[in-house]
């Protein structure tokens, strides 16, 4: 998960069939104090479902250095 300049938060994880990924639900826990957000839960026990725009923008996709099963979405 990375903040943008924008306020905007950029969550990488397992590429789904939506504009979603597939994340630890861990991972909520690197959240700022009052940041929220909305997810749903996985299929998996553990994991949260994190809908956004995915990232279409080849230089920041490369900068991710994503596994194949990979992708991000910008959450709003």
């Amino acid at each position: 998960m990375y903040a943008t300049d924008t306020g905007e938060l950029v969550v990488q994880g397992d590429r789904t069939a939506r504009d979603a990924v597939i994340v630890p639900y861990r991972l909520l826990g690197w959240l700022e104090p009052g940041m929220r957000l909305a997810v749903e839960a996985g299929d998996e026990p553990g994991t949260i479902l994190v809908a956004g725009e995915l990232v279409t923008d080849p230089t920041v996709l490369s900068q991710l250095r994503l596994a194949d099963q990979e992708t991000a979405v910008v959450v709003r």
